[in-house]
């Protein structure tokens, strides 16, 4: 079953991890950095998300892609700016969505769940593109 898009390799996962910053400190060019590499790091791990086929890779490569995601958009929501808030609440809703369809999922009740996980999922891949064109906008160079 193919979720979205093209298939890569497998499952790729971000090798960094996003540190949150204090969202009451004003903007400062260090916060502004801070904040880019924060959701530049959830667009990485969405895009990683969103590309993997758990029919395929499996139900653990599918929770662990999700658990990669949420640490994310933990430090992404606490640290993005103004600008970004809203692409970041956007995923946010549509990732709370494909948890909701993905908990409690098992290699043995996972035929009877992925139509909803696939449609939460495009909701996250629409997101996910919203947010891609916010921050290539407020963050050059992400």
């Amino acid at each position: 079953m193919v979720l979205t898009g093209p298939r890569s390799a497998g499952l790729r996962f971000g090798s960094r991890n996003a540190q949150a910053t204090t969202a009451a400190a004003p903007a400062t060019g260090a916060s502004t950095a801070a904040a880019c590499e924060d959701v530049a790091a959830l667009k990485s791990s969405l895009e990683a998300l969103t590309k993997g086929k758990p029919a395929q890779d499996g139900v653990a490569a599918l929770k662990t892609a999700i658990a990669n995601v949420k640490t994310s958009l933990d430090a992404a929501e606490a640290s993005a700016s103004p600008v970004l808030q809203p692409s970041v609440q956007q995923v946010k809703t549509a990732f709370a969505d494909l948890q909701t369809a993905a908990s409690g999922v098992t290699a043995d009740n996972f035929k009877q769940k992925a139509p909803s996980i696939a449609s939460a999922m495009r909701q996250v891949v629409t997101a996910t593109q919203a947010l891609s064109s916010a921050l290539t906008q407020s963050c050059p160079g992400s």
